[in-house]
Parts: structure tokens; C-alpha cells; sequence
């Protein structure tokens, strides 16, 4: 990033704007304005109270919701019957009254409503607004929109309501009260807090509105296979009618948290803060926005129409070198074609149009754009192409049925996948950039140098893991760098020798005692700079059997890593998942597998056996701890040296592990200084997991949150804190659940959660 941006990014971070956008948006739709400019529009904006998840003013704090106490209910209880017992003499009186005047219509329409008004109060404290299934259903049939008012009443319409396009994650979210993450299933069933509701409805201005997180019911971990198809079935069908059903709305209203943040009128201030929110970034707004007959944009208290705002900006610019050229192309993009021309949806698609760069259109207009899961980048086209949607399909078929009925635009449809699949190529080179600064300062290593070091591990790759290398040669073609480069990455850890500064984990794997339950997780604890290059990666390919000269079928991985490495801290479709601690011991080994690439084997394993066969057979080139697990048989430990390999044995289901040798090794392995905060941790949560199995408790996802976010012993403690000498913090957290296979992670330390990200290696 150019010097002369990082102003502007620091006050658009200080304005709780996340990093990764402040940077993109300053070195595109912001590249001629100043810092001063900006800071005096983030004046404008309401400063929000920060809180673990929370995305004030629409959410996601509704899954914060606790069902009241007992005293609590019959608190409200004695309030509605005390107060119904008040109100009934006093309106006994008044029909008496009426009657006698002779008003007898003001009896039964005026006089209830009080009491009513009571009624609804109280009943909204503890309600729900869930749509019935039968309703969803009705609702597919009859090709109408399953609306809702704000009584929290239904009704199925074909006209004159409103859909409402936000981010998930911003207006809905997985809220517990203590941090992110799934919220109890009991609670879901119910549906939506009823005060929830209003926080974004009210703000809609509507009387119907059309909500997805509402006409789409979402899955449920106890459905069984058939519920789940059914369900999978009913989903696809409304993305089918999703053309029609937005396009016939009103309008759609845009939610945005950074928008609904902003005090004025100024229509170029609501254009960058459109520019600079989450809305902007994802894939199914922008088919929304591609839809709408109009969009409006709601602030703290206005709305503006973003087609009026698009043309305001393109009254002002004369050429592609005004300021202001940049911002009105990214805005222009959802509701314009690349010939400046207002896109106008028709239903059907025209015939015609299919011999347009159509997909020329949606190319740049996706650009910068993502879904939350990999086979939404196919699926968030159909709705705009016209095209019907199959649920037996994963990603790379829509994309072949796509490239079926636009053969005239397989180049621009390439392009799209390409550019898709290759979104991680900037951070690539980000972290080339921090970990050539980081040898260079610590261990007095340009990168040429480590370049060279790296190339000692070519002749054992080609030869033993040849599919690894060629991986790594197309991430350098992806990313335009030297595969020189993408291999120094891989093999990061073992270029120093151990001089270089660990990075510091706290990792743990607890089986239940009914074998039940198997959990991996663990915070990662790195320097600040380099989060931002952190991704997650999805891999399903064939593994090559080169004794037999055949490809046998591979388990799908889905890991968190950083940009450009293949290999780190996440699990396969098997049930296996791995965690990495990092120990500083001298030596290294050029004749074994790389800690990365051995992680990176671990999850191509069936089993956790098979996996730590894998390393014995091969061996790991330096000092690290990896710590297995699988669904089956829980997790064992691997203290790894260029020396030997000391398995850490499990104890009454329960393994963990810091940043140091806790058994003895072969007499040539030195380790290189310890952590000093390395025992305090792994004592510290082996004593909270030794107080809860005491209480009888089994592992769970919230529980190990839990302990993954404990101070004690703060800022080197387990949830960890930048020190005055130190930039070294708690980037991420990950638990796994390797019976249900899935993991959540989330991004940040685990008090100050900034971003979440699910992986589920065995979802289509």
C-alpha cells in the first residue's frame, strides 16, 4: 500500500472501520481524497458502543436474548393483570356512559384499545417472529412474497411491499451473550426476538416488508437428512423466484451499520459511506441491488435513492481523473451496464440479450465482492442471468451450466471464476512483505537469502510430495510472484534455524468420556500485521498414488491460513483437523516435511492414526507441536524436532499443549529460549478444563470459548495482548466440532471479535 494512504486508513480504522476495507477503499474509491477531507465526514458518524459481536443500531444483538427469569415473568404477569384489573371498572363505566349517549360503535373500537395496547405490550417483551414452514411453502406455490407488518403478522403479496438487503452478519448475527458463536438451538427454533424485529423494521419505513432470514428458514443441527433436503429444496425454489420477487417490490432498502451511523444529508458523504460499508462488499446485495426497480439508502434519519445519488455523481465528473470517478464507478456498477446505461430488468431475460457481454456487466460489478460460501460465487448469478438454480449442483457445475447458456462469454465467465478464486493474490504479496521485514529485522536475512534457504527442501519435495510443489507453482502464477517466494513462505518456520520469533499458541483437543463429543481448538497468537492477510481456503482435488501411478479420492480441507501458505490450522471432511504450536529449538532438517506442508498432509488423512503415521514415515523438518484429532478417537499430541518425534499420549480424554517441550527429546534437540509465559498458559487451562470436568461437565463449543478468552496473567495470557515490547497478539480463535464437522473461527482477539468465518469442509 503507497505511503500516502496510510493517513486516511488510520482514520478510517480510528472511525470503526475494519482494516482490510480501510485499506482497499483508500487505494481505490478514496485514492484522491485526503485524510483531513475524511475525518471531517467521520464527524458525522454516531460512535457506537463497542461490544463483543455487536453491530449497533440493528444487531446482531438479538441471539444476546435470554429468556427472562422466573421472577421476571411474574413480574410482567402481575403487571398485566394488575393493570387489566385498573383499566376493566374504569371502561365498565365508560360503556356505560357510551350507551347512554347512544355511541354504541366507540364501545367496541375505542374502548378495548387500552387494554389491547397492554396486552401487545407485554406479549412483545417475550415474543418471536418465526414464518410457518406451511406458509413458506404456500408462499413457493403461489409465486408470491411471504411479507410481514410489523405485529409481526403475514400475508402473501405480489405487490406493494418491501424487501430489505443487508449484511447477515451486521443485522442478524450468531450472538451469544459472551462472545460470537452458535446460539443455543432452543432459541433458534423460536425465530427472531420480536424486539430485534423492530430495531430493523422500523427503519425499513414500510408497511410489508420481505426479509430472506425470514421467508428462507435456515437449517437446524437435529434435523435429520430427509428435513434437511426437504428444506435445501424449499431454499432453492425461492432463489429461483428471487428475480420476480425483487423486482416487483416497492423498492429495496439498504442496512447498513456504517450508513445507519451517519448524520447528514450530504449525498457525496452517503456515497462513500456506502463505498466504505459491508453492503457493498457481498455478492447477494449487489444481485439485489441489480434487481430493484429502486434502491434506497437509509441513514441515521433520511433515505436516499441511490439511483439519484449515482446520477448526482456523474453531473459532476468530466473525465476518468475527477476525484470523485472512482467512487461513482463502484456505485454506478449496481445499477448501471459498462456503457453508463440504466440496466433495466426485464422477466424473462430478452433472447437478445444473451448475445450482450451480459457477464461483462456482472464481471466488473462483482468485483470486490464475496458470498459467505463458495458455491454462492455461481449461485448469486442465477437470479440476474435468469437462469433456475439446481440444489443437487455444487459450485463448478452452475458455473458449467452458466457457461452452457452464454457461449458467446466463456472468456468473461473464466475471468470471473479467475478472479474469484485468486481474491487472496494481494495479500499474498502483503505477507511476502511482512515476513521479508520480519528476517530481515530479527534475523539479519534479506529475501533472496531466505529464498535460498527455502530452495535446500526442493529436492525431497520433487521427489517424495511433487503434487505440493506444483500446488505452490500455481499459487505464484495465480499471484503473479516468484515460486521462489510462495516456497519461502511454505517453509517460513524452518528458514531461521529457530532464530526467528515464534509465533505463541494456547491449543487443546477434549474428548467426552461417552466418546460422544471430539473438540480441537486453539488461539493463534501472531504479530498484529500480518491479520489482515489471513483467509480461508478450501481445497477439494484428488491426491496421486505415485507407488500405484493413480489418483484416489482426498478428503476436502477447509483451513484458516495465511494467504499463500497450503497448509495450517483447520480440519478435512474426514472428521481430521489439526492445530499448530510453534517452538523455537535449533536445527533443521532438509529431508523431511516442512511444519506447514506436514499440517497440510495431516488433513489429507482419513484418520487421526493415519495422519501421525504420515509424519512418522516422513518426518518434520523443524520444531513445532501439532496437535491431531479426529471424530473417532480424539486427539494425541506431536512434539517435533529435526531430531525425533515424542507423541504427546492422551489423558482421560483430554490433550494440551503451549509453546514448549513438556517431554523429554532426543539429546541433540536445544530448544532456543522459551516463552516465559509458555508454562503459565498451559497450566493455567489445563486447571480451568480440570475444574469443569470436576463439575461434571463435557466439553462444548461455548465452554472452550470460553477458556480461550480467559486474561489471567494479562497481556501474555491465553486471550493475548500487544505489550510495549511486543506486537504479538491473538489473531484468531478456531473450535472445532469434529463429530459435527464444522469449525467456527473468529477473527480478533476473542473479547474483541471482529469477524467470523465458518468451515464446513463436508458442505457442498
Amino acid at each position: 500500500m503507497p505511503t500516502s494512504t496510510e493517513p486516511l486508513v488510520q482514520v478510517l480504522i480510528r472511525a470503526q472501520i475494519g482494516a482490510s476495507q480501510s485499506k482497499r477503499v483508500a487505494s481505490n474509491e478514496l485514492q484522491q481524497f485526503t485524510a483531513e477531507e475524511i475525518a471531517l465526514l467521520t464527524e458525522h458518524l454516531s460512535v457506537v458502543e463497542r461490544k463483543a459481536g455487536s453491530s449497533d443500531p440493528c444487531g446482531p444483538e438479538f441471539n444476546r436474548h435470554v429468556g427472562y427469569p422466573i421472577w421476571m415473568r411474574a413480574t410482567l404477569c402481575s403487571f398485566l393483570i394488575t393493570g387489566s384489573a385498573i383499566l376493566l371498572p374504569m371502561q365498565l363505566l365508560a360503556s356505560m356512559y357510551l350507551l347512554f349517549r347512544g355511541r354504541m360503535k366507540a364501545i367496541w373500537q375505542e374502548l378495548p384499545v387500552p387494554t389491547l395496547r397492554l396486552w401487545e405490550w407485554t406479549t412483545g417483551m417475550t415474543a418471536f417472529v418465526k414464518a410457518p414452514l406451511h406458509l413458506v411453502e404456500q408462499s413457493i406455490q403461489e409465486k408470491a412474497a411471504l411479507c410481514i407488518n410489523r405485529k409481526g403478522q403475514f400475508k402473501l403479496l405480489t405487490r406493494g411491499y418491501t424487501v430489505m438487503s443487508y449484511v447477515w452478519a451486521e443485522v442478524m448475527g450468531w450472538q451469544s451473550r459472551e462472545g460470537f458463536g452458535p446460539v443455543d438451538i432452543s432459541l433458534r427454533k423460536k425465530g427472531i426476538p420480536y424486539r430485534h424485529f423492530l430495531k430493523f423494521f422500523d427503519r425499513c419505513n414500510c408497511e410489508w416488508l420481505w426479509i430472506d432470514s425470514i421467508a428462507m428458514p435456515g437449517f437446524l443441527e437435529d434435523m435429520n437428512r430427509d428435513e434437511r433436503q426437504h428444506l435445501e429444496e424449499v431454499r432453492t425454489v425461492i432463489i429461483n423466484q428471487l428475480r420476480d420477487l425483487v423486482h416487483r417490490a416497492d423498492k429495496v432498502v439498504v442496512l447498513d451499520t456504517l450508513m445507519l451511523r451517519l448524520e447528514t444529508a450530504s449525498p457525496i458523504d452517503v456515497s462513500i459511506c456506502v463505498a466504505l460499508g459491508l453492503w457493498i462488499t457481498r455478492l447477494w446485495t449487489f444481485t439485489e441491488a441489480r434487481l430493484a426497480r429502486k434502491v434506497v439508502l437509509r441513514t441515521k434519519d433520511a433515505e436516499f435513492d441511490l439511483d439519484k445519488i449515482i446520477d448526482h455523481l456523474d453531473q459532476m465528473i468530466n473525465n476518468d481523473a475527477h476525484r470523485y470517478f472512482h467512487l461513482y464507478v463502484r456505485l454506478a456498477r449496481l445499477r448501471k451496464d459498462t456503457s453508463g446505461n440504466r440496466i433495466r430488468i426485464g422477466s424473462p431475460l430478452r433472447p437478445g440479450s444473451r448475445e450482450l457481454n451480459v457477464l461483462a456487466d456482472i464481471f466488473h460489478g462483482t468485483e470486490n465482492r464475496w458470498a459467505g460460501e463458495a458455491i454462492d460465487d455461481a449461485k448469486a448469478l442465477f437470479p440476474i442471468l435468469d437462469m433456475q438454480w439446481d440444489d443437487r449442483w455444487n459450485m463448478m457445475e452452475g458455473f458449467d451450466h452458466i457457461a452452457e447458456a452464454f457461449p458467446n462469454n466463456k472468456d468473461i465467465l473464466a475471468e470471473y471464476c479467475y478472479s474469484h478464486g485468486l481474491a487472496a493474490s494481494s495479500q499474498i504479496v502483503s505477507g511476502l512483505s511482512f515476513y521479508a521485514s520480519l528476517f530481515q529485522h530479527q534475523c539479519r536475512m534479506n529475501w533472496s537469502e531466505a529464498c535460498a534457504v527455502a530452495a535446500k527442501f526442493l529436492p525431497f519435495l520433487e521427489s517424495k510430495h511433487h503434487d505440493l510443489v506444483e500446488e505452490m507453482r500455481g499459487v505464484a502464477d495465480g499471484a503473479g510472484v516468484p515460486f521462489a517466494s510462495i516456497l519461502a513462505l511454505n517453509v517460513r518456520t524452518e528458514i531461521a534455524y529457530g532464530m526467528l520469533q515464534s509465533d505463541g499458541c494456547t491449543s487443546l483437543a477434549w474428548r467426552s468420556l461417552d466418546r460422544n463429543r471430539s473438540f480441537l481448538a486453539q488461539n493463534w497468537d501472531w504479530q498484529h500485521e500480518q491479520k489482515s492477510n489471513l483467509i480461508s481456503l478450501r481445497i477439494r482435488r484428488p491426491k496421486p498414488n505415485e507407488e500405484e501411478g493413480t489418483e484416489e479420492e482426498s478428503p476436502v480441507i477447509h483451513m484458516i491460513t495465511e494467504a499463500g501458505i497450503i497448509g495450517k490450522i483447520g480440519m478435512n471432511s474426514a472428521g481430521v483437523g489439526v492445530c499448530l504450536n510453534a517452538i523455537r529449538a535449533k536445527g533443521v532438517k532438509f529431508n523431511a516435511l516442512p511444519c506447514h506442508l506436514a499440517l497440510r498432509r495431516c488433513m489429507e488423512a482419513k484418520s487421526r492414526d493415519v495422519a501421525i503415521g504420515l509424519l512418522e514415515q516422513h518426518g518434520v523438518a523443524s520444531a513445532c507441536h501439532i496437535l491431531v484429532a479426529d471424530a473417532e478417537r480424539g486427539g494425541m499430541g506431536l512434539e517435533c524436532s529435526a531430531h525425533d518425534i515424542v507423541k504427546v499420549m492422551v489423558e482421560e480424554g483430554v490433550v494440551t499443549h503451549t509453546n514448549h517441550y513438556i517431554l523429554p527429546h532426543d539429546q541433540d534437540v536445544e530448544e532456543n529460549g522459551t516463552w516465559k509465559d509458555s508454562p503459565l498458559r498451559l497450566k493455567r487451562i489445563n486447571e480451568m478444563i480440570g475444574r469443569r470436568k470436576g463439575a461434571g461437565q463435557m466439553p462444548s463449543t461455548d465452554e472452550i470459548r470460553a477458556m480461550l478468552r480467559d486474561e489471567q496473567g494479562y497481556p501474555t495470557s491465553i486471550n493475548r495482548h500487544e505489550t510495549p515490547t511486543s506486537t504479538v497478539a491473538t489473531l484468531f480463535t478456531i473450535v472445532m466440532d469434529l463429530n459435527e464437522g464444522s469449525a467456527m473461527v473468529t477473527l480478533g482477539r476473542p473479547t474483541l471479535i471482529e469477524e467470523t468465518v465458518v468451515l464446513e469442509p463436508g458442505k457442498a
